[in-house]
């Protein structure tokens, strides 16, 4: 292993790219003038460039850093994501994304609105509000590692930097900036990418075979043992991807809200497609990468303070030339302020749209909103500088308390007329107390946590609604019966 200066070269271009990125924030689209297209671009956005937008916000520096880790230390599974997203796109497409253009929907809790009424609505805003928050704290986190590893820079001044640039460009732009930068991170972070994964190729002695048949000894493909609900297996993750691209893609405000800016259903499908092939490759990569740092730390001295989540970035810094960690350090920028961007626009959308709570819709207020969220996401990715977990595991946690519950109130208004906001309530409150059980316990594998929420929420919630049905319906005909008896009595 050799000893590693980051270098002015690479400081220069890191700063360079922070540059670009807010010139472009800025001056990609005029400024907006109304809330219409600070929030939708006026929803006359290209579908390639919404597509691109949609992945690079998705797919996060949690998940650019955190794939390789998993695949590192335990098995390929994660290979399977690529499929669930195909598979994903035309469900989303047929039962959410038809709805919400035939209404003309902002965002996606205006669907929850119509079919379960306000309460509904304001429940599943604010269980979204409170997820966002705190994952935009993970996804100005994760950078932070790599930025620190890197330069030595303490973590709290990368947090301050990453949070301050991204929320600086939204701002000023508000979705086209977000969108048009996006693409420009989708670009970098696709480069970057591909550059590790070259790199490794050439780092160790036979290549790709040697990796491969590596991984093999180590058991990493054997992914098929779907009983030890402990371990990741292809089944299990392949479900549970399932459902949760169904809410990344179908229901997240981040994801709807992009979709809607298209301005119609077609370009719609268009941007979807893109966005699971981009999955299919780039997930795929990812997973021979932390392949490929398994093989290379096989024969190659890893220091003991070097473990999960500083995996990636530490071998970055090490093993490519000066210039070159420098552009893949920014692809992990870019894959942070992509996602902090998208969610600061998506969240001031919610805010302003779903909870009203400023009556002068204006879009001086917007930003004013935009400008808090910022400051309350540093403060949240400070508050996660505490915390000892897994980027990915802290993720997961979040996503099965709250996410989970909220695809199932969706899935339950889109596919059944029965189903009802009172009935969901008692899932959700099963749901959330079962988790949290499930977690103490520690029986399951983290990520399995969003569906077995999902599936509790969503099967205690039809049960509950069928017996509230059946409740009124016998209430209807005792008060009818009553009438009826009432009006002989005078006869």
């Amino acid at each position: 292993m050799t000893d590693y200066e980051f270098g002015f070269f690479n400081y220069l271009i890191i700063f360079i790219y922070l540059i670009v990125v807010v010139f472009i924030g800025i001056f990609s689209s005029r400024k907006p003038k109304t809330l219409n297209q600070f929030f939708l671009g006026g929803r006359k956005i290209s579908w390639i460039a919404v597509g691109m937008s949609m992945f690079a916000s998705v797919t996060s520096a949690t998940t650019l850093i955190a794939v390789p880790a998993l695949v590192f230390y335990q098995n390929t599974s994660f290979l399977i994501f690529g499929i669930s997203s195909i598979c994903v796109a035309p469900i989303i497409i047929k039962f959410l994304y038809k709805n919400y253009h035939k209404n003309n929907l902002i965002t996606s809790y205006q669907f929850i609105l119509t079919r379960f009424g306000k309460s509904a609505k304001d429940i599943t805003a604010t269980l979204y509000v409170v997820f966002r928050l705190t994952w935009l704290g993970l996804v100005i986190y994760a950078p932070s590692i790599a930025l620190n590893i890197t330069t030595g820079m303490p973590i709290i001044y990368c947090i301050i930097i990453i949070g301050i640039f991204a929320t600086l460009y939204t701002t000023i732009g508000g979705i086209s900036a977000v969108i048009y930068t996006d693409v420009l991170q989708f670009i970098v972070l696709l480069i970057g990418t591909i550059w590790i994964f070259i790199s490794l190729n050439f780092e160790i002695n036979g290549s790709f075979f040697t990796i491969i048949n590596d991984g093999q000894l180590a058991q990493k493909f054997n992914v098929f043992d779907w009983k030890n609900i402990s371990l990741l297996s292809v089944p299990l993750v392949g479900i549970h991807f399932f459902f949760q691209l169904m809410y990344d893609y179908g229901t997240d405000q981040i994801t709807v809200q992009r979709m809607m800016s298209t301005g119609s259903l077609k370009n719609t499908k268009k941007a979807i497609i893109f966005n699971a092939i981009a999955d299919f490759i780039i997930i795929s990569l990812l997973v021979f990468i932390g392949l490929g740092l398994f093989s290379f730390y096989k024969v190659n001295n890893l220091p003991d303070i070097i473990n999960g989540d500083m995996l990636l970035p530490y071998y970055i810094v090490t093993q490519l030339p000066n210039g070159l960690s420098g552009l893949i350090i920014a692809a992990i920028f870019a894959a942070a302020m992509s996602s902090l961007d998208s969610g600061l626009n998506s969240l001031t959308t919610v805010i302003m749209n779903d909870f009203k709570i400023i009556k002068n819709q204006s879009i001086i207020n917007a930003k004013k909103i935009t400008v808090l969220l910022g400051t309350i996401s540093i403060f949240s990715a400070l508050i996660i500088f505490k915390s000892d977990d897994l980027l990915i595991e802290n993720f997961y946690n979040f996503m099965s308390l709250f996410c989970a519950p909220i695809l199932s109130l969706f899935i339950l208004g889109a596919l059944t007329k029965f189903a009802t906001f009172q009935g969901w309530i008692f899932g959700l409150s099963i749901s959330i107390l079962s988790i949290v059980w499930i977690k103490t316990m520690d029986i399951i594998h983290t990520m399995y946590l969003f569906t077995c929420s999902f599936l509790i929420c969503t099967f205690v919630s039809i049960i509950m609604s069928l017996l509230l049905n059946i409740k009124n319906t016998y209430l209807k005909d005792d008060l009818r019966n009553m009438t009826k008896r009432i009006d002989e009595n005078k006869s």
